[in-house]
């Protein structure tokens, strides 16, 4: 319910004393995303991932793309951003 994934009903929350029911867009700013489970979905590629979550995280729309190549950079998997997962390396 703190990052979103699933609707409050009732109560109160808040997130660095900004109320969850009112402004989850900002409550997002905040918050990162830990799945208790294996992140990576086989058929989907390094970048696809990476847009994923950033639309998760709420990031604007406009800025993803750099976002992203950037990352991508940083983590030496430039090269391979479009290949799907389940073809690379563990490593």
């Amino acid at each position: 319910m703190l990052t979103g994934l699933i609707p409050p009903n009732e109560g109160v929350a808040e997130v660095f004393g900004t109320d969850i029911f009112g402004n989850m867009s900002e409550v997002r700013k905040y918050l990162g995303v830990c799945p208790q489970h294996d992140v990576l979905f086989e058929f989907l590629t390094p970048e696809d991932h990476l847009k994923l979550f950033a639309a998760f995280k709420g990031t604007e729309a406009s800025v993803i793309d750099n976002q992203v190549k950037q990352m991508l950079e940083d983590i030496e998997l430039y090269e391979v951003r479009n290949q799907i997962t389940k073809t690379l390396s563990g490593g």
